[in-house]
């Protein structure tokens, strides 16, 4: 399937306000003039990214706007359904023009629960560090 049938699927799961918000980040990115965005209904917003950016880029764009936005599960559905290969610019599953991640340090008081985030479908090329701090 086509890169604007998998963003059409992702933009009709999106609620009105999400869906606002996210052409919103779009056009912070400067590939899509406003102009052209604020009217555009979810089909035209799809073939737009599909224009402006290659196929392939286009997925990984919305990968990283929605990401940004705080809708992972969106991000990761929509990765999810991108052909392999065509996840964002073949970029081990990190989408185009993302920053590198960066450091989060999660701390709990006595007696609680950290429930760390999942990775998953991605390469990392550096080193990761879990370390615990058992007062007891």
């Amino acid at each position: 399937m086509t890169s604007a049938i998998q963003l059409l699927r992702t933009f009709d799961d999106l609620g009105s306000a999400d869906f606002r918000r996210f052409k919103t980040h779009l056009r912070d990115r400067g590939a899509i003039p406003w102009g052209k965005l604020e009217a555009a209904d979810r089909c035209d917003t799809a073939e737009m990214m599909v224009e402006h950016y290659t196929a392939a880029e286009a997925g990984g764009v919305a990968v990283t706007l929605l990401q940004a936005m705080g809708l992972r599960q969106a991000a990761a559905d929509l990765l999810a359904r991108l052909p392999p290969g065509g996840s964002p610019e073949g970029s081990g599953g990190r989408p185009t023009g993302a920053a590198p991640a960066s450091v989060v340090n999660i701390t709990a008081s006595d007696g609680s629960v950290v429930h760390a985030p999942t990775i998953s479908r991605c390469n990392i090329g550096g080193s990761v560090n879990f370390s615990t701090n058992n007062k007891k």
